[in-house]
């Protein structure tokens, strides 16, 4: 089958939905100057649907709000009636990661420490049709991240999907950081998304399609002089999950580690207005993509990878930060 493809304006970017595809004007987005690139074509005439996919290069934030999931394109990932536990999901790539869970049919429960910012998420999260309780929960609290994933299972009846998340740690080069730094960092990032996966496991491998999605931090695979911390205390995660895809060999649970490189959460978009704007700027330049993610796009990852169509993908580490960090 040839396919012929459209002839782009320069002023234009492209919008895609469901089986066509059609020019969106975007001169009124003057200070845009992204130039769409249309690298690859092709109809996917699966028995499911019938969708067009077009990949694209060096579009910036605003742009790629506009253009595929969030147009409404999108394959049946099987979430639906999927119980989906997100760790530390009252904003940032927790709160997307649910919304996009949500968007794909899943019945969510979310924990956060703050109380306010949970309701918020709750709220937003019904206001879009998303079934989903909450619960104000400390993961760095063994017991009380255990309590979550014991409500959880007797609340929704059962857990299929569990994404671990975990706050931040404190910036600094390694020679100004003490054992004790470290030790705390352990504590605070990698011994509590543990945790959850001992507490949920038994219920997810009653799962038919069980999905552990570990959240650490592109600083384990490319570590700046001031993320020491963060890549030394996420590292684990890497060979955590190793052991555990082989301890799980032939039973219905995938476990991958996501490491995000920058999104635009609410706190890189606080530093672009503030004294590390000349920092955010010069990180979207060394970026091959040109910008930061958009969270939207992190997310979408993940419900891949929590859907039962990713049933052969175990045991890796994927890195989603535009290029940064490229091996290929």
């Amino acid at each position: 089958m040839s396919v012929a493809l459209p002839n782009f304006a320069s002023n234009s970017q492209v919008g895609v939905h469901n089986d066509d595809i059609h020019v969106v004007n975007s001169t009124k987005q003057s200070r845009c100057l992204c130039q769409p690139r249309a690298m690859l074509l092709q109809k996917d005439l699966s028995a499911w649907h019938s969708t067009w996919f077009l990949a694209w290069h060096g579009t910036c934030c605003s742009c790629i709000k506009s253009v595929g999931r969030s147009s409404g394109v999108g394959m049946d990932l099987n979430l639906k009636g999927k119980v989906a536990m997100v760790a530390a999901a009252s904003s940032g790539l927790g709160l997307a990661t649910a919304e996009e869970l949500a968007k794909e049919g899943c019945r969510l429960s979310i924990c956060g420490r703050d109380p306010g910012r949970l309701h918020g998420a709750v709220d937003r999260l019904r206001k879009k049709g998303a079934e989903v309780v909450a619960r104000a929960t400390d993961v760095t609290d063994c017991a009380d991240a255990e309590a979550w994933v014991a409500e959880t299972a007797e609340r929704l009846r059962g857990i299929d999907i569990l994404v671990t998340n975990c706050g931040g740690v404190s910036a600094g080069p390694p020679s100004a950081m003490t054992p004790k730094d470290f030790e705390d960092a352990v504590q605070r990032v990698l011994l509590p998304s543990i945790n959850l996966v001992t507490a949920a496991l038994p219920h997810l491998r009653r799962s038919s399609a069980g999905r552990i999605l570990m959240l650490a931090s592109e600083a384990i695979v490319r570590t700046p002089v001031h993320f020491a911390l963060s890549g030394v205390a996420r590292a684990g995660l890497v060979p955590y999950c190793h052991t555990l895809v082989q301890e799980l060999a032939g039973e219905s649970v995938t476990i991958n580690v996501l490491a995000p490189g920058a999104h635009s959460t609410a706190i890189h978009e606080t530093n672009r207005r503030g004294s590390h704007a000349a920092a955010i700027h010069a990180l979207e330049d060394r970026t091959p993509a040109g910008r930061l993610g958009d969270p939207s796009e992190f997310a979408a990852v993940a419900a891949f990878l929590a859907s039962p169509r990713a049933s052969y993908v175990s045991g890796q580490l994927i890195v989603i930060d535009g290029g940064l960090s490229a091996t290929v």
